[in-house]
């Protein structure tokens, strides 16, 4: 009942894929950006501003303006355009399903579509990058006296908002494609071994996600504590030099943990998968030998099991489909060899004698008795003349030519040939009176 019902949900969610919802992920560019630079700003005037008089000259409204355009605009725009052959070529197909008319799913269009959640995220990436970029070419040419430690938190907070931003498009974008457009556009797209994708594997995604949720946030947790320190004489208080130091011990420590548990958790995820994929291929190879070993007790183990049944059940029909091909060939042999034999009989066998063998080759009425009958004897004239000049093959055909002219005439009068020997035809009648 399980199986079932994962299929019919299967089945449900396949009639909920909608391909024009990847017009949601422009929106969606632009709704992350903003809340990634709402954040930013708020952050800026709650912890940066206020220990920087000096940042003020920078004038806040003017970097935010230029971190607008570069980190929510610009992303929004080169996703329009990237996104801007998918989207026409939706409309040309609304248009021929109005007419009637219906079409296959181009490549280009597939692989674009497949590609977009990773070209949206260097979108963002790349725009936050610019807006870096600025920051640093504002703090070089202002003239501005900023402490060192606050010029690496004012630079290096736009980079981290930019990760963030890049891996919240990534995950949301992919989600929306999953859910809704990949199930319409990717039925028909190879996979694997396609260079033309860019796949970005479990591992790369648990990598991000620790990214996301811990590396980044525990990076910029510990680079605002130096901030606010840099202007301390940590030697005259040991209380903010310990603060300092437990910060830092927790954002190293837990980064580190996190990425050897997210290394764990990806291979544990990736190992299973790519078995699994390495043995589909080999199965669609013609391999239906191939299992994967059950490892786990979860759903990677069910699933291996599942496949397993699957391999085995199509290797025993492919077995008893091979027996069946072998069965086909030898019985097509044999009514090849029979349609010959008739051939012959139809030729030379009287017609008597072929019907009763096609009827009943055991009947009783094919035993000898005895019978009057006329019997007529034909040879040809200069037979041994011809069997010194002509070669055996050529008086084979002569001869067979030369007796098939006259068995319309013997079988119109009820005759049956009996014996052929040579350039000699016996014919016996056995219809009408002896006489």
């Amino acid at each position: 009942m399980r199986v079932c019902e994962n299929c019919y949900r299967g089945f449900t969610a396949m009639d909920d894929a909608n391909p024009k919802r990847i017009g949601w992920l422009p929106p969606l560019v632009l709704l992350v950006n903003l809340a990634v630079l709402g954040l930013l700003i708020a952050y800026s005037f709650l912890n940066l501003l206020p220990d920087m008089p000096a940042a003020h000259e920078i004038q806040p409204r003017t970097y935010v303006q230029w971190a607008a355009a570069f980190a929510v605009l610009a992303p929004t725009a080169a996703c329009l355009v990237f996104l801007w052959p998918v989207f026409a070529w939706l409309r040309r197909r609304r248009a021929n399903q109005a007419s009637g008319a219906g079409g296959d799913i181009p490549a280009a269009i597939a692989e674009r579509t497949a590609n977009a959640p990773l070209a949206l995220a260097a979108f963002s990436l790349l725009g936050w990058l610019l807006v870096t970029a600025f920051v640093v070419a504002r703090a070089a040419t202002g003239g501005l006296e900023i402490p060192p430690g606050h010029t690496a938190h004012f630079v290096s907070r736009p980079a981290l908002a930019g990760f963030i931003a890049a891996l919240a498009t990534f995950f949301a974008a992919e989600h929306l494609c999953r859910t809704h457009v990949w199930r319409a556009l990717l039925a028909n797209t190879p996979i694997a071994g396609n260079p033309r994708l860019w796949r970005v594997r479990v591992a790369h995604r648990l990598v991000g996600l620790w990214l996301i949720v811990g590396a980044l946030p525990l990076g910029a947790v510990a680079l605002t504590t130096f901030a606010r320190l840099a202007g301390v004489d940590l030697t005259a208080d040991p209380m903010f030099a310990r603060l300092a130091y437990v910060v830092l011990l927790i954002a190293v420590s837990a980064a580190a943990g996190g990425a050897w548990l997210a290394w764990i958790v990806s291979r544990s995820i990736a190992q299973p998968l790519e078995a699994l994929e390495a043995a589909t291929a080999r199965l669609s190879e013609g391999h239906f030998d191939t299992r994967v070993a059950v490892n786990a007790t979860d759903e990677f183990g069910s699933l291996a099991e599942g496949f397993n049944l699957a391999a085995g059940r199509l290797s025993r029909s492919h077995a008893e489909l091979e027996t069946r091909n072998r069965e086909l060939a030898g019985a097509l042999d044999r009514v090849v060899f029979l349609e010959h034999v008739k051939r012959g009989l139809d030729r030379f066998v009287p017609d008597t004698v072929r019907r009763a063998i096609e009827k009943n080759p055991e009947a009783p009425g094919l035993a000898k008795k005895s019978k009057d009958v006329t019997v007529l004897f034909l040879d040809i004239e200069g037979y041994a003349r011809l069997s010194e000049e002509l070669p055996r093959p050529a008086l084979n055909a002569l001869v067979e030519r030369y007796f098939s002219l006259f068995l319309e005439s013997i079988r119109a009068e009820g005759g049956d040939i009996n014996e052929t020997a040579g350039d000699g035809l016996m014919i016996i009648f056995q219809a009408g009176r002896p006489e």
